[in-house]
């Protein structure tokens, strides 16, 4: 007995050759992503599954496998069923009348001439199969990226609902005393040092997480010719030139250098602007 797959979206079959195994190859974006080969094996046909895709039998994944006819399988997005074919010299065709032997010369010859002329059309017609490849290995290019570019997505929202959750409690994200949060909420001045905000490490930390997570997913998107990020949460620096980054860093550092209390000391003793004089008639 012969095995072939049959596709369920058009009914087309893939006839599994025992000195040629099918082989199906996957792609992740640009670069191989393993393939998966399904031929026959002691007259039985099997599963081998080298890829990072995922191949189920019944419903129940599998990396390798023996399989039986009506067996459904599934990879990716395509959906086989394993089907059995009869072997041609088990197909008894009814018996006809011995014809006249012109008849049968003549019948013959033109017999002869219908074999040759349907050969070289199957050399000459496209493969019905390579559409249905075409389909396979389209479904799985990319499929890895997709995948981790929703995983990168969801932690990023968790991450999100996390750290709105910390800017609402007690002190807000950077962890602002109660008292000085008391004095905001009268409306009054109060002087923060970097030492007194508890949540700052932290904040830091899921800012840093947040770049990251907005660069992967950018990153991903590119490779799958996505587009821009609409949901990215920290925007991009702006492109400087080397002498120019290092003005806003050298500065950036002075300001963190300055304390909050050196400021007010020099604000303080800050000279009055003078006086204007009158001018003489």
């Amino acid at each position: 007995m012969e095995f072939a797959l049959q596709a369920e979206n058009d009914g087309k079959r893939l006839r599994l050759d025992p000195a040629q195994p099918l082989t199906l190859r996957v792609k992740r974006g640009d670069q191989p992503g393993g393939e998966i080969v399904v031929g026959l094996k002691d007259g039985t046909p099997f599963l081998d599954n080298r890829s990072t895709a995922i191949c189920t039998v019944n419903g129940v994944e599998k990396a390798a496998a023996r399989l039986a006819p009506d067996d459904l399988l599934q990879l990716g997005a395509l959906r086989f069923t394993v089907v059995g074919i009869a072997d041609p010299l088990e197909v008894i065709e009814p018996a006809t009348r011995p014809a006249p032997a012109a008849a049968q010369d003549s019948d013959r010859q033109r017999q002869q001439r219908r074999i040759s002329a349907s050969r070289m059309a199957a050399v000459d017609q496209p493969s019905q199969t390579s559409g249905l490849l075409k389909r396979v290995s389209v479904a799985f290019s990319g499929r890895a990226e997709k995948q981790r570019l929703d995983q990168l997505e969801a932690e990023r929202r968790t991450a999100l609902i996390e750290a709105g959750r910390r800017s609402l409690g007690d002190g807000s994200a950077l962890g602002i005393p109660n008292q000085a949060m008391n004095q905001l909420a009268r409306g009054q001045a109060v002087q923060l040092r970097a030492e007194d905000l508890a949540g700052l490490p932290r904040w830091r930390e899921d800012r840093q997480k947040l770049v990251r997570l907005d660069a992967e997913i950018a990153a991903l998107r590119q490779a799958l010719g996505m587009g821009a990020d609409p949901d990215a949460v920290i925007l991009a620096a702006p492109n400087l030139k080397s002498d120019e980054r290092q003005k806003v860093e050298r500065a950036f550092a002075t300001m963190d250098e300055v304390g909050t209390q050196s400021l007010g000391g020099m604000a303080d003793a800050a000279e009055p602007p003078p006086r204007p004089v009158p001018r003489r008639r």
